[in-house]
């Protein structure tokens, strides 16, 4: 009989310290989560709240309850992480964090808004470059085409997706074919954002034909001038071949060009192959060396924004800087 005592008032001691240590209740952890600031401004959404775990450790308290968004577009599972300290005998709340742990969507998103990211963030030079004495909405020689989606890849289970776009620009010299590699992750509260992972451009020239250069036109004179005379004409310059300058977003190029010159000045005939150089913001020349003597050679220059107030054009420069017009005159 004295042990079944001592086993009852055991078993009571044991419940009234069980009780004594049960930490904050359900109901105030479920009020507390619903009271998060974060979740305050979660508007228009339902909302489903369950406990996960909870912590006692002598006047610590933690909890972490899990909390579930959801309307017709999007579902969010977030964590209500709630930490308590006992003072004066009682729970009081020290901090209430929620974190977005998923992002589920239920739509695809406006390929409108990944198109204007790649419009918006371009990085490099080419017929999408200009300088602030040519702002882009003055460029009104390119016939650019929209920016077409090649391809998808999402999941949308995770808020993520893969776009491959693409955009050609031409005009009567270039033609220019980006291809953007676009990232895009969704954030419950502000929606899409996307990144352009990488992107390659490949410019082709559309040279082929025959042309004429016409040095320093309409008598514009330069002294300093050691080979050409004003109004020197340099008649069927035939051109063929192929150049494409592929650049990426790594910041490698590569340059494949196939070009011939042919062209006859004085008693001399010349084949050759004009040599690639990109002038960054300068634009793009072929330097074309045919001679022995260092004036004898000229660029065949791509002014991106033109020479001198003109869109986009071509010319020739000599050693000297003297100009000339360089006009093609037939296929």
């Amino acid at each position: 009989m004295r042990i079944l005592r001592l086993a009852i008032i055991f078993s009571i001691i044991t419940m009234l310290g069980a009780c004594a240590q049960t930490g904050v209740k359900d109901e105030v952890l479920l009020a507390d989560a619903t009271s998060n600031s974060t979740v305050k401004t979660v508007l228009g959404f339902v909302g489903e709240y369950k406990i996960e775990e909870k912590n006692l450790e002598e006047d610590q308290f933690n909890a972490r309850v899990s909390v579930i968004f959801r309307n017709a577009e999007r579902e969010a599972i977030a964590d209500v992480t709630l930490k308590y300290s006992k003072i004066d005998g009682k729970w009081v709340l020290k901090s209430n964090l929620l974190a977005i742990r998923n992002v589920k969507v239920f739509n695809e998103p406006d390929l409108v808004q990944s198109k204007m990211h790649v419009a918006d963030h371009r990085e490099y030079f080419g017929f999408l470059f200009c300088d602030t004495e040519c702002p882009k909405d003055e460029l009104s020689t390119f016939s650019a085409t929209d920016v077409e989606l090649v391809s998808t890849a999402h999941d949308l289970d995770i808020g993520k997706l893969n776009y491959t776009l693409k955009e050609v620009h031409e005009d009567d010299y270039l033609s220019e074919n980006v291809v953007h590699e676009v990232e895009g992750n969704y954030s419950f509260f502000d929606g899409w954002a996307y990144t352009t992972k990488e992107w390659t451009a490949v410019t082709s020239w559309k040279l082929n034909g025959t042309y004429r250069i016409e040095w320093m036109k309409n008598g514009v004179d330069n002294p300093q001038e050691t080979l050409y005379e004003p109004n020197e004409v340099i008649d069927n310059i035939r051109i063929t071949g192929e150049l494409a300058y592929t650049r990426k977003s790594d910041k490698t190029t590569d340059v494949q060009n196939s070009l011939t010159i042919n062209f006859i000045r004085g008693d001399e005939a010349y084949t050759l192959q004009p040599v690639f150089v990109d002038r960054g913001t300068e634009g793009y020349d072929l330097v074309v060396k045919y001679g022995m003597l260092e004036n004898e050679a000229f660029l065949i220059h791509y002014e991106f924004c033109g020479w001198p107030e003109k869109d986009a054009e071509m010319y020739v420069i000599s050693v000297d800087n003297s100009y000339g017009e360089f006009t093609k005159t037939g296929q």
